[in-house]
């Protein structure tokens, strides 16, 4: 009896070292720094407005909560999307808005990868050519957002 408590004591204990910390950020800076590392979990701790796009590249995949927060790009005129997914990478979007993109194809979003958007609200973009929401070419799984 001892040992089998003793050893659901150690996998508890894993369990909790293995846990991921999510990376807090709170500036564009630290936004565009975390995006880069493969599995990290980010989430906003305040709005954020943006001076560029927030790209996934390199076959890197990650996970933004944005925690009730908006990410705000200005862009009155041509600029470039909040978020642009490059093919073989990924993003998983919830919980925030998205305002402010101005893109030739998708004005808060483009993705050629493979994104999940949960609980996002996508609003005052605009686009060129198509999609001033966002334009999709990859793969992209859609639930409880308005756009």
């Amino acid at each position: 009896m001892k040992k089998s408590f003793l050893f659901v004591l150690l996998c508890a204990a894993a369990q909790i070292a293995w846990a991921q910390d999510p990376i807090v950020v709170t500036t564009e800076a630290e936004l565009l720094a975390a995006v880069t590392t493969d599995n990290a979990a980010i989430r906003l701790d305040a709005d954020i407005d943006l001076s560029q796009a927030v790209i996934i590249d390199n076959y890197v995949s990650c996970s933004v909560d944005l925690n009730g927060h908006t990410i705000d790009r200005h862009c009155s005129t041509k600029g470039s999307q909040i978020f642009s997914v490059r093919t073989g990478s990924g993003l998983t979007l919830s919980n925030g808005t998205l305002t402010g993109g101005w893109g030739g194809a998708g004005g808060a979003i483009l993705n050629e990868g493979t994104m999940t958007l949960t609980n996002v609200t996508i609003s005052g973009n605009s686009a060129a050519n198509s999609g001033g929401a966002l334009t999709n070419n990859g793969t992209m799984t859609i639930t409880d957002c308005d756009m």
